[in-house]
């Protein structure tokens, strides 16, 4: 998938904040972390990178706090507002999310984010396409696979990518079905990162000890956008020099407005 420049700053963000939950489990558990038991702390650590990115955010955004400026009736297609919610969101300046952030820690098959992947494209169907084709949605997910042996460090790292293999193609069976919107797996790591050996540790002897058996516990995003047709490229390209004409205008008649 081919991100604006403004949605690739958003996912370096949402990267960073993945990098510092996995430097928190590396010193929580003192060997490469491990799987996360809430997803409080992946939530909290990608609210603040891009807060650190200079991006207004909120948790827990609910949905209804927007529903005067983005819904439509006209296809019958109604979002069901009620308490629906987000886990992150950065807004932009009338408050309106250009980004939307689910968590989910424990994924070992698409069935544990697929309500999530509906409730991101259920939102988009019922926007606005002028907003819908700024906005990004992200679901960002933890995987892990270990063993109880040691000395099973090829069998893990076949494991886990098989794991990632097989989600990204359920994931491309799903986005079918959506065929108006963009889906895409994309690793937060590179192919071999984050798949950890055994746990070797040096005595006051200087001997050495087995500690904790090897492990992969690695992070992914999925992407959604809508997909932009041509008449609507041509829309915002008309919308634009509109906007630029009459910019011109204002600075001529020195009102420096734009309506």
């Amino acid at each position: 998938m081919t991100l604006s420049p403004q949605h690739q700053k958003l996912l370096a963000a949402v990267r960073n904040g993945v990098e510092t939950t996995d430097s928190y489990l590396h010193q929580l558990t003192d060997y490469h972390g491990g799987p996360l038991q809430t997803e409080y702390v992946l939530t909290t650590d990608i609210s603040r990178a891009l807060l650190t990115s200079n991006y207004a955010v909120a948790t827990e955004f609910l949905i209804n706090r927007i529903q005067n400026h983005l819904y439509y009736r006209e296809n019958g297609k109604v979002f069901p507002l009620g308490s629906r919610r987000f886990d992150v969101a950065a807004l932009d300046a009338g408050g309106l999310p250009e980004l939307v952030v689910e968590v989910k820690i424990g994924v070992s098959s698409l069935a544990k984010i697929r309500t999530d992947l509906s409730k991101i494209l259920e939102f988009l169907e019922c926007a606005r396409s002028g907003f819908a084709n700024r906005f990004l949605g992200l679901i960002v997910f933890q995987v892990h696979r270990g063993t109880t042996k040691y000395g099973r460090i090829k069998q893990v790292s076949s494991s886990v990518k098989r794991l990632e293999r097989g989600l990204a193609n359920d994931l491309a069976d799903f986005a079918a079905a959506w065929p108006a919107y963009e889906l895409s797996m994309e690793p937060l790591q590179g192919s071999d990162d984050r798949i950890y050996p055994d746990e070797v540790i040096l005595e006051e002897n200087d001997e050495q000890t087995l500690g904790r058996t090897c492990h992969a516990t690695r992070y992914h995003a999925i992407t959604i956008k809508k997909r932009i047709t041509e008449a609507e490229l041509e829309q915002d390209s008309s919308t634009s020099q509109y906007r630029a004409k009459k910019f011109q205008r204002s600075r001529q008649d020195g009102t420096g407005h734009i309506a």
